[in-house]
């Protein structure tokens, strides 16, 4: 296979994990999540060749498998319905920074930039103080049972599902990647948004998770030491 052949099935990849999710992709965003090591420019000839033979199409900067320009609208869409979720998150999670256990609230499942369906509730991802895990989940999750923000059957839209817990000391989250890969929880760890992080916990996690960075080198990740 040719050094252009490798490229443009690494685009294809790339577009065709992002449909998954209804996302389409600019240029830019292709290279930062191409899991490989070329240039903008030898990307950019690659992403031409694919769409002057059908494998992609291109529209108002967005690149998509053919027949799916109406993810353009969906994506569009969804950074407005996020935007209103993280609020709403940011709101009923304000109580968690009482406990001093609470060191991380993040919102989880962002797979692309603010990419949260309507209908959806909204995961949080938090993490405690080292030998605080199941204190901080009682308190975390029976404010929120108290409140009624949990979802139910009935209702789901725009509660708050506390859906992952992590202890400061136990951020090492490799051995949690399903073997030889698992572009899923990579961009699960990559998408996290945090709403309270005083102590700057993010970036603690991906100094403690190597792996990110190796297979997201193009993003700027931060790498410099923390003590805790």
């Amino acid at each position: 296979m040719t050094s252009n052949n490798k490229t443009q099935e690494a685009v294809l990849k790339t577009v065709i994990f992002f449909d998954l999710f209804n996302y389409p992709l600019t240029n830019w965003e292709i290279w930062q999540y191409l899991k490989l090591e070329i240039s903008l420019g030898v990307l950019e000839s690659a992403i031409t060749d694919l769409v002057l033979v059908g494998s992609l199409e291109q529209y108002d900067g967005f690149y998509f498998l053919p027949g799916r320009s109406e993810i353009i609208e969906t994506r569009r869409e969804r950074y407005n319905f996020a935007n209103y979720k993280i609020k709403l998150a940011r709101r009923a999670t304000k109580l968690f920074k009482w406990l001093p256990s609470v060191k991380l609230v993040a919102v989880a499942n962002l797979i692309g930039h603010h990419n949260l369906r309507n209908e959806s509730d909204i995961d949080i991802f938090i993490v405690s103080s080292p030998n605080r895990l199941w204190l901080t989940r009682l308190f975390c999750t029976g404010l929120m049972k108290i409140t009624k923000q949990r979802p139910t059957k009935e209702c789901k839209r725009n509660k708050m599902c506390l859906s992952f817990y992590a202890a400061a000391d136990g951020l090492a989250m490799e051995p949690l990647r399903f073997k030889p890969s698992d572009p899923y929880f990579d961009h699960w760890f990559l998408g996290l948004y945090p709403i309270y992080d005083n102590d700057k916990y993010l970036a603690y996690m991906r100094f403690k998770n190597p792996w990110l960075k190796k297979i997201f080198s193009k993003f700027i990740i931060t790498s410099r030491k923390f003590s805790r």
